[in-house]
């Protein structure tokens, strides 16, 4: 059932995004970080702007869970690179330059709580 919901969610959402009605990053959910690719994480890498366009890349990305985008202070090779992931366990943490964070930064959906016992 969760699947279901966060698969509507994801198109309604990304209606809405499009026509302009609503922004993916409702608050900055990412942090300094960067996720590594463990065991064929990475989806795909592409040339942005931004961590805001980068994250929106990750949204409208089958499968994409994460993203890491490195600015202009890294290196050249790095620099305005984003990369969409699966998943993010193993990530280097204080790295200047690179934010990392979840697909969006506003949708979650958790398991009801057991009744019983």
């Amino acid at each position: 059932a969760c699947k279901a919901v966060m698969y509507v969610t994801r198109v309604f959402i990304n209606i809405l995004y499009s026509v302009g009605f609503v922004s993916m990053t409702t608050g900055q959910c990412w942090k300094e970080a960067a996720c590594l690719d463990e065991r064929d994480s990475m989806i795909r890498e592409m040339k942005t702007s931004s961590p805001e366009d980068c994250q929106r890349a990750c949204f409208e990305q089958e499968g994409c869970l994460y993203f890491t985008f490195y600015d202009d202070t890294v290196v050249q090779a790095l620099a305005q690179t984003c990369y969409l992931f699966k998943s993010c366990s193993l990530e280097v943490g204080s790295c200047r330059g690179c934010s990392s964070g979840p697909r969006d930064c506003s949708v979650t959906c958790s398991a009801p709580p057991l009744k019983g016992g």
